[in-house]
Parts: C-alpha cells; sequence; structure tokens
C-alpha cells in the first residue's frame, strides 16, 4: 500500500520479506569490514554497533546529520533495526527523520546511510558513504552523493 503525505512525499510499506533482503544488501555493504575481520555480520543486537565499534568509518552526531541533510533523494528506504517489523520505500526530494528508533535509511543503490539510534547524542546518529567502508576518507567532504536513481533530486536547504 502507497500512502501519499504532504504533497509529493510517498510511503510505500514494504514485506518483512523484502526487508531482510534490504537489510542483508546493507550489510554486505557497510558491515563487509567486520565480516572480513570477525566473521559476523553484526555485533550485538544493533547492526549500527559497526559504526559505534568503529569497524567502518562514519560521521558521528550533528556532522552526521549534516552530511545527511546535504544529500541529493529521490528514493528512499528506510528500515528498522527489528528483524520481525517491515520497513518503508520513501520517495521524496528531502531526507526523512523517523519518529522511530534503531532506523538505517539509504538510497537504492547504497551509496550512503544515515542511522537514527536509541542512543542519540552519545551512540550516534551515524552518516556513512559506501566509499568510506574501507576507511576514512582523504577530505570529508559535504557534497551530496550522485544516487542511480531517477529524476533529479532537489538539495535541501
Amino acid at each position: 500500500m502507497t500512502r501519499t503525505i504532504a504533497g509529493d512525499l510517498r510511503v510505500t510499506q514494504l514485506t518483512v520479506d523484502e526487508t531482510i533482503a534490504l537489510r542483508d544488501s546493507w550489510r554486505r555493504v557497510y558491515a563487509r569490514p567486520l565480516k572480513r575481520t570477525h566473521g559476523v555480520w553484526h555485533r550485538g543486537k544493533y547492526d549500527w554497533h559497526i559504526f559505534s565499534q568503529r569497524d567502518t568509518y562514519a560521521l558521528e552526531r550533528e556532522e552526521a546529520r549534516a552530511a545527511y541533510h546535504a544529500q541529493l533523494c529521490n528514493e528512499l528506504l528506510v528500515i528498522p533495526n527489528d528483524k520481525h517489523r517491515a520497513g518503508y520505500r520513501v520517495v521524496t526530494h528531502e531526507p526523512v527523520v523517523p519518529d522511530e528508533e534503531d532506523v538505517y535509511i539509504f538510497p537504492p543503490d547504497l551509496a550512503w546511510t544515515m542511522v537514527f539510534t536509541h542512543e542519540d547524542g552519545w551512540l550516534g546518529p551515524y552518516f556513512s558513504k559506501a566509499t568510506w567502508v574501507d576507511g576514512p576518507p582523504a577530505k570529508v567532504e559535504m557534497k551530496p552523493s550522485k544516487s542511480k536513481g531517477k529524476g533529479k533530486g532537489k538539495r535541501r536547504k
């Protein structure tokens, strides 16, 4: 079911199976260093511990928020940490901020990810890019990623 909310924001609920498949894809990109060094895809209950434990490089707190809001958007996937809950596909021209905790947001091409945690301000939120997975960039830039989505997104002001 797709709902249109606030003008051009469209939200479609995914099935639990689709959500699981997307979570696995997210892990294959962002948890790759942990899998390589420890043989597992996540640390404990939360996938975002790959960032808090420094397995994968990420910006944190306000730097993460600023980088996230600088991204161009057309379509975002919002996946909860809870493996029994379904995620959402969101068609939007602006980054979305969920009203729940422990969610992973990313474009379909997984070029970047924003993670909101229940420990907001202490651990998280986190922002990372697929190109940063194997190490931090020489210089972190806030420039938007050029996702392969259809159409042209607008930068949030």
